[in-house]
């Protein structure tokens, strides 16, 4: 087994900070101008990056997540039209180390009823010295570490919102996919549960468990859906939301 270099690990936590066009207030969320120029011009035609019209008698929702989340977004926010405003963090949650480095931007001063957190398939994810990924090196982020950041990160929420929160399993890994190993993601999923036992307030969505139903619907050797697949995970993560709104 391959293992990386602290040196570069380092230079990876860098490097996920860098987003240079995210104001410090976070106000990208309630100005257009603002929040084009917070996700650049990369994901300007991305319906899950459209600027969200805010409707004051609605509760405010905040997905936080990686492509997959990223892939959902618009089906959440479809499914939800009337019944909240849902937001997206600007940029792809990446691991739980980005978390750590930019909660402060994603939250903002925004006064949030409930934020929905999926993060995991960062952080198991093994790659090269070049950043390739490589089913031959260690885990991004071991798990000791992953479960470390997430006693922070739920801290954090605990601490620095009032909202509902959610948190979301990492959705399964087949096999065969690049730079990931389909076994990690179970353990993974059991360290986010040790950590939430202690959150009672908190709840639980098993996007995991029914990632696993529609396996079908996910491409092949890939941890990511194909349209479908996206669909029926955000017609899920909605109807989870639903019921803590």
């Amino acid at each position: 087994m391959k293992y990386f270099k602290p040196h570069f690990l380092l230079l990876i936590c860098i490097v996920t900070v860098v987003h240079s066009h995210v104001s410090a207030q976070g106000s990208y969320y309630l100005n257009a101008e603002e929040w084009n120029d917070s996700i650049g011009a990369r994901m300007q035609n991305n319906p899950a990056y459209e600027f969200v019209i805010r409707d004051p008698s609605l509760p405010d929702v905040l997905l936080i997540g990686n492509s997959i989340s990223i892939g959902y977004t618009s089906t959440v926010r479809k499914s939800l039209e009337g019944l909240a405003n849902v937001y997206r963090i600007p940029e792809n949650g990446g691991d739980t180390y980005r978390f750590l480095d930019r909660y402060e931007i994603w939250l903002s001063d925004m006064d949030w009823d409930l934020i929905h957190i999926n993060i995991g398939l960062h952080d198991l994810k093994r790659m090269d010295e070049q950043g390739k990924l490589d089913v031959e090196f260690e885990r991004r982020i071991a798990p000791d570490q992953y479960q470390a950041n997430l006693e922070k990160i739920f801290g954090i929420l605990e601490k620095e919102t009032d909202a509902a929160v959610i948190w979301a399993t990492t959705t399964m890994v087949p096999e065969g996919s690049a730079g990931r190993i389909s076994g990690d993601v179970k353990l993974y999923n059991e360290r986010s549960a040790e950590v939430l036992k202690k959150y009672p307030d908190f709840h639980l969505n098993d996007l995991y468990g029914y990632s696993l139903e529609i396996k079908s619907l996910q491409r092949e050797a890939n941890v990511h859906y194909l349209p479908e697949g996206y669909e029926k995970l955000g017609k899920e993560v909605a109807k989870i939301i639903k019921v803590h709104l």
